[in-house]
């Protein structure tokens, strides 16, 4: 049998996929002990061309009426009945599965019984004792789960990306034996959040969706601007992008005019490639996705030292003055923002978002209260004006926050087993209300206590500055070090002779440090 699926991506492009699908067709007799007609797919898998990338897609089989992926269905004799045809779409050249996967099992502990084992498991959080057995494929409301006996399990989002809502959630309840026949309920919480090619939220309205070399995106007239709602767009390598017409409407376009109907409000993201966006008064969103191209490098040979990234003028320059950073209309200056081997952002005035992504970025967040992640790889991140969030992420970062109450943030995932990740924070101010934040890194699920924790820091002094070095737990070597520079003990406390015990107590008590949630 031929049957033909509409691929829908997160644009809204359509690409007919047809597939031959293979039956085993039982006609049993009507006679015998099991008078029901059988039938089994059998494997089916086509390839399909999206925009010059191979894909491809393969018939899981039916959805059998408890939502479970079966291979055979079965129909009374006199009877009809219908199924779901389920399938994916596998990797193929330039696509990574939608998946995510872990062990359900990896908290537990089999205690005097002997080992535990994944019996069954089902949709939605319930008390039911599920026998089912291991291995096989679960349909929630956006995915498919399959959970192993050991208890380690694949979850693969089969949902079209525009029918994911944000923030959703998959809820999954599993059964647990262990080697003395007991069992035990649980469940099994997946957050689902769609993203693009380039990592961004499908759900988000984007102004400017970039290509995959460099790109240049900014405002016209800066700040100075009397239409703060148009950016000036130049996609690179003559490969199209796509903007938002004066009618709101989406073209695709080498160079052009994207509007954003008399919001200043902007979303763009700029793909791959050295990208330089700076956008006005609004309240922007900016991912600034991979630095590397294909055939043009990759992100961590491209990624720039810290020794560039301090020395950088977007990180050393003034607001103002003869040494500032901007021009006359707040926009960047030309000889900084050419940057061969980074992204370049500079979001102007308003309460931003700015994600740096993969590979080296210099972010600015200008005027406002801004959120600023640079992501992976060495980046430099300048707050600008107002109290920002500053979020290195990995790699070995420069911060620098310039006025007002900022927070340096550190999380869960932003230092590597075995490897120390050393940043540097250059203007550290108790008098403006600056903090340090490492309580997701060390507190991530609020389970623990700042007098716990406290163990787990360290301080010295040098000629970088005061260095604060951070263990994920108490038997682990460093893995976070952060250099406030220009400071000594006593600059950071402002007494005399202060100890590296009396500095950590000081900012504990006086809001300069938070190490627990």
């Amino acid at each position: 049998m031929q049957a033909t699926f509409s691929v829908t991506d997160a644009s809204g492009k359509v690409t007919p996929v047809t597939v031959s699908i293979n039956f085993n067709h039982n006609e049993t007799p009507n006679d015998g002990a099991d008078p029901r007609d059988i039938i089994t797919i059998g494997t089916t898998t086509a390839s399909f061309n999206f925009e010059g990338k191979v894909y491809s897609f393969e018939v899981l089989g039916f959805r059998d009426a408890s939502g479970n992926v079966v291979k055979t269905i079965y129909t009374n004799e006199n009877a009809s009945s219908s199924f779901d045809l389920v399938v994916k779409i596998v990797e193929g050249s330039g696509y990574e599965l939608p998946q995510t996967t872990g062990n359900v099992l990896s908290n537990d502990l089999a205690g005097a019984d002997g080992g535990l084992a994944v019996i069954g498991y089902g949709v939605g959080n319930n008390a039911t004792t599920y026998s089912n057995g291991a291995g096989s494929q679960v349909v929630g409301l956006y995915g498919v789960l399959t959970i192993l006996v050991n208890g380690a399990y694949t979850y693969q989002v089969t949902k079209n990306g525009s029918q994911i809502p944000a923030d959703a959630r998959e809820v999954f309840s599993y059964s647990v034996r262990d080697g003395d026949g007991d069992t035990t309920n649980s469940t099994l919480t997946i957050s689902v959040n769609p993203v693009d090619s380039n990592g961004v939220p499908v759900y988000l309205p984007l102004t400017v969706d970039g290509t995959d070399l460099n790109d240049t995106i900014v405002v016209r007239n800066g700040e100075r601007a009397t239409n703060p709602d148009r950016l000036d767009v130049f996609f690179g390598g003559n490969l199209l992008g796509e903007i938002t017409t004066s009618s709101g409407g989406t073209d695709r376009v080498h160079t052009g005019v994207s509007y954003n109907k008399g919001s200043s409000d902007q979303i763009i993201s700029s793909g791959a490639g050295n990208d330089h966006v700076e956008t006005g008064s609004g309240n922007d969103v900016i991912y600034a996705g991979k630095t590397g191209a294909d055939g043009f490098g990759t992100d961590d040979g491209l990624q720039l030292t810290v020794d560039q990234l301090k020395a950088h003028h977007i990180m050393t320059g003034s607001l103002s003055g003869s040494d500032s950073i901007l021009d006359a209309d707040g926009l960047l200056l030309s000889v900084d923002v050419s940057s061969r081997y980074a992204d370049v952002v500079n979001s102007g005035s308003g309460n931003d978002k700015i994600y740096g992504q993969s590979g080296s970025d210099i972010l600015f967040g200008h005027a406002g209260d801004d959120y600023i992640d640079g992501g992976s790889h060495n980046d430099a991140l300048r707050g600008g004006l107002g109290n920002d969030i500053l979020i290195g992420g990995l790699g070995n970062d420069i911060m620098r926050g310039d006025g007002g109450a900022d927070t340096f943030a550190w999380q869960k995932g932003d230092t590597t087993p075995g490897t120390l990740t050393k940043d540097y924070v250059t203007d550290f101010s108790k008098a403006e209300g600056d903090k340090l934040d490492l309580s997701d890194l060390l507190d991530n699920d609020g389970s623990k206590t700042e007098s716990s924790l406290k163990g787990l820091l360290s301080v010295f002094q040098d000629n970088e500055g005061v260095h604060l070095q951070v263990k994920e737990n108490s038997t682990a070597p460093v893995t976070q070090e952060i250099v406030l520079t220009n400071h000594t003990f006593d600059t950071l406390t402002g007494g005399s002779g202060t100890t590296a015990t009396q500095v950590i107590d000081f900012m504990l008590q006086n809001n300069m440090l938070d190490i627990d949630k």
